[in-house]
């Protein structure tokens, strides 16, 4: 039941990662590719050469002199596509998709034997699964990241849809139309939940000025009495190396009891270096406090990785060093781990070196590929994914987890500024809903220094159940 895959010649590097992603990884579906004269892609089944799911190619026809170039980006305003136009049943968030390539008005075609579908499926993957436009758009924010609003899934309103799960939904519906008897693999929808320990205990109480700052907020900004006397209760405990009390450590292990209710597995992600003093953690992986905390991790079943530092994403040496002072102390606490995943510090990220980087590091998985402004589907799924290095052309060993919601996105000011609201809640859970709907992962991370309020916990709790 192998698929026949004939495209034109040209960038048969690229082709074969986005063929084995999305037909191998994704349905689990033997193909074979064949390059070929011909100048769209047709898709035949061996032995069965009669019928035939045909489709432009765009991006992978794109000439050398213009690959990583604007002039290879997609046209500014996606065309919509109507798939009931094909006459079949197919899992879609809408059934009206975008076009990222393919035709500028898009009609689809099924005689029942042929069909043609006016989307280049692979090469739209390939742009949204690699981030290809990370590479060309030079827009930044003020922490050189790469933002939502920059992006052509933002300004084509497909952020909040995984678009490439949906076309291979698209492509699944015409391969068992055509042949019935082919099988595809059986998706589990997960839950990753994740918390970047920041600041596993509170900071601020840990120095005369931060006790200062704290007692100003707590009694001119909050006019509350109570809150300053807990905090010199807190900063005394500090000064005395007694974190009993500290709510940011409580929270850690509230997080584990919540989400073991409900059979969930945490991943703590440690920041183990400092590269920026006014960014990184406040804490050493030495302190015995950390030490005790990875050890109660660990013996919860939950999983520890690495929170690589603000500067590291651009920077080899500092992930090889920071890298090696997780296993150090992981080592030191006779801690056996099969892999080690990591997230950046900030969501800080360089299409054309990070991954590239953490590849070379040896790290198993990373699970920063969201925006920091807005939720949704960067990578345009919400499944793993082996990530393909764009400047050397070759695929790594390195996986993706794409990072689908964090907190602060949705709730805080500086971003979308939703607050505790409905609106919040509701938005917060059609990502979980959508990824369920998909069989995929929904990964979110939740820093355990955002506890503060009641609404936190209650909606966290929805979230993860």
């Amino acid at each position: 039941m192998t698929l026949i895959i004939e495209t034109p010649e040209s960038m048969t590097k690229e082709r074969n990662y986005i063929l084995q992603t999305l037909l191998g990884e994704f349905l689990g579906l033997e193909w074979v590719h064949h390059p070929t004269s011909r100048q769209d892609i047709k898709i035949t089944q061996s032995g069965n050469v009669a019928a035939s799911i045909s489709l432009p190619d765009v991006l992978f026809s794109t000439s050398e002199n213009k690959w990583l170039d604007s002039a290879s980006l997609p046209i500014s305003s996606s065309p919509l596509w109507d798939t009931d136009d094909l006459g079949l049943d197919i899992l879609l968030v809408k059934s009206v998709v975008p076009v990222i390539y393919g035709d500028q008005e898009p009609v689809s075609r099924n005689n029942g034997r042929n069909m043609y579908l006016p989307v280049d499926i692979f090469g739209s993957a390939f742009f949204m699964l690699t981030r290809y436009e990370e590479l060309i758009v030079t827009d930044q924010d003020d922490h050189d990241r790469f933002p939502a609003t920059a992006s052509s899934a933002y300004q084509n309103n497909y952020l909040d849809r995984p678009i490439v799960d949906e076309y291979v939904e698209i492509l699944w519906a015409c391969i068992s139309e055509l042949w019935p008897d082919i099988i595809r693999k059986r998706r589990v929808p997960k839950k990753l939940i994740s918390c970047d320990l920041d600041r596993p205990f509170d900071c601020s109480v840990a120095t005369i000025k931060g006790v200062s700052r704290r007692l100003a907020k707590d009694i001119v900004r909050d006019k509350s009495p109570r809150q300053a006397l807990d905090t010199i209760l807190t900063s005394y405990h500090r000064w005395r190396h007694d974190y009993s009390s500290d709510e940011y450590l409580q929270a850690v292990d509230w997080i584990m009891d919540a989400n073991e209710k409900v059979g969930n597995k945490v991943a703590f992600y440690f920041i183990t270096k400092h590269s920026h003093h006014g960014y990184d953690g406040c804490y050493s992986m030495t302190q015995s406090v950390i030490r005790g905390l990875m050890r109660r991790i660990v013996n919860r079943g939950h999983e520890v990785g690495l929170h690589a530092s603000y500067n590291s994403y651009r920077n080899l040496d500092q992930i090889n060093c920071e890298l090696g002072e997780l296993k150090q102390a992981l080592a030191n606490e006779s801690i056996a781990v099969d892999e080690i995943g990591s997230r950046q510090h900030y969501l800080r990220w360089s299409t054309a070196i990070t991954p590239r980087y953490l590849d070379a590091a040896g790290v198993s998985y990373d699970s920063s590929l969201a925006y920091a402004d807005r939720p949704g589907f960067r990578c345009g799924t919400c499944h793993s994914f082996r990530m393909y290095d764009l400047k050397s052309r070759k695929t790594l060993t390195l996986r993706e987890k794409p990072l689908i919601l964090m907190e602060c996105s949705v709730l805080g000011e500086q971003y979308m500024g939703l607050g505790y609201s409905d609106d919040a809640l509701q938005l917060m859970k059609s990502y979980r809903d959508v990824c369920e709907q998909f069989g995929g992962d929904f990964t979110l991370l939740w820093h355990n220094s955002h506890f503060e309020s009641a609404k936190d916990r209650e909606f966290y709790l929805q979230l993860i159940s």
